[in-house]
């Protein structure tokens, strides 16, 4: 399920959140944040 260099396509990734869901009887909750960028000139 994940790649060579270990990153899961988004379909992979739902697919073993489900399993951990369903197996561990677990809610998955994501919530998302801004990022903010703070520019230093020196």
């Amino acid at each position: 399920m994940l790649s060579a260099k270990g990153n899961p396509t988004m379909d992979n990734l739902t697919a073993i959140f489900n399993v951990l869901r369903k197996n561990m009887n677990v809610n998955i909750n994501v919530q998302t944040t801004e990022v903010k960028t703070i520019y230093v000139t020196l």
